[in-house]
């Protein structure tokens, strides 16, 4: 209850301000700040922004506040209160501190400059300009990875100038480092170490497939299904036609018991790769799971043209042919124990 009416109240308190469907008259100091700035005033334009950035301080310390509650909303509640409101009000608080920002950065006082873009950010977080000139600054004093990651995201909210600056500075190559480096730990089962280096890969390159795929894993590793499943979709999402994320995306239904998706995904990642083994194989198991001997048996019969050397898939299937009355289960037990497979022993021997 205590939520409901917390969400009603920051709704009303978002959009209070802009009832009329117009924007506030653009504050006097705030429009002579922006005039001597463009006039290279940057110490004039400084001194503008500062009476500006006092007289909002109030406002600015009660929205930061409002905000932490905005952040801890569901997408649907969000996107209520931006339809309210947000976007207007948001970047009018947030533009004082940008310029003052650039003052600062013009004047060399790259620490000062760094604190104003960190609060434009906080205030505005689409704002693409803030968000690019700290991610140039953030260059300048050696911070690479947190700078390509804000490079990104302001090419992403499209900032040209971000984009060029992205690929100039080489920050898909330290993308494919973390990859790399989490892909190392993955190998080695530490998956929570390998998750770091995957989110970071990620965040420096979200158009990557494989970062997805290989955090899915992580996930996977660690038996969160759940994040496994949105993290494979999205590689799905990105690169629709690779065999493995959707045999990974079925094991993961299969792992909650989804049986007919799993199903559905086995049979996307054959159709890209024929003799993908562990995909007829799972496929079978689900094919058993909703009741479809015969389909199983055909499955498992896949599995051993792709590797006859597979004891367990005669052994599952000489199980469902005895089911189905099929003589010729034995054959299949004792295939399955010359290839070494140690559980059809008691069944082999049954066997006339």
């Amino acid at each position: 209850m205590f939520k409901k009416l917390l969400f009603i109240f920051l709704c009303i308190s978002y959009s209070g301000a802009v009832t009329a469907q117009t924007k506030p008259t653009e504050d006097p100091q705030m429009k002579s700040g922006k005039q001597k700035f463009d006039a290279k005033n940057y110490q004039g334009a400084m001194q503008d922004f500062n009476a500006v950035i006092t007289k909002n301080k109030m406002e600015v310390d009660k929205f930061l506040k409002k905000k932490v509650e905005y952040d801890k909303m569901s997408e649907y509640e969000k996107a209520l209160v931006e339809n309210a409101e947000l976007v207007s009000r948001r970047n009018d608080l947030a533009l004082p501190y940008y310029y003052r920002g650039m003052c600062y950065a013009n004047a060399k006082n790259n620490e000062s400059a760094l604190s104003d873009f960190n609060m434009a950010v906080s205030l505005d977080d689409k704002f693409a300009d803030a968000i690019y000139e700290r991610g140039k600054l953030k260059i300048t004093s050696g911070n690479k990875d947190e700078a390509c990651i804000d490079l990104r995201v302001a090419a992403d909210l499209g900032s040209e100038a971000s984009k060029d600056a992205y690929e100039n500075n080489f920050c898909w190559n330290s993308s494919l480092n973390y990859l790399k480096e989490g892909t190392t730990k993955l190998n080695l089962n530490k998956y929570q170490e390998a998750l770091v280096d995957f989110n970071l890969a990620i965040k420096l390159n979200p158009d990557s497939a494989v970062n997805f795929y290989k955090r899915g894993l992580a996930y996977y590793g660690l038996g969160k299904f759940d994040k496994a499943l949105l993290d494979f979709s999205k590689a799905i999402e990105l690169n629709s036609e690779r065999a493995e994320y959707y045999f990974k995306r079925g094991l993961c239904y299969y792992s909650t018991e989804k049986f007919q998706l799993a199903f559905d995904d086995f049979g996307r990642a054959i159709k890209y790769d024929n003799n993908y083994a562990d995909a007829y194989l799972y496929r079978a198991y689900c094919c058993e799971a909703l009741a479809n001997p015969k389909s199983a048996l055909y499955d498992y019969g896949q599995v051993i043209r792709i590797k006859p050397e597979e004891g367990l898939a005669y052994y599952k299937r000489g199980i469902l042919k005895r089911e189905m009355k099929d003589k010729k289960s034995c054959e299949d037990f004792k295939k399955a124990l010359s290839l070494g497979y140690e559980e059809a022993e008691e069944d082999a021997k049954n066997c006339k």
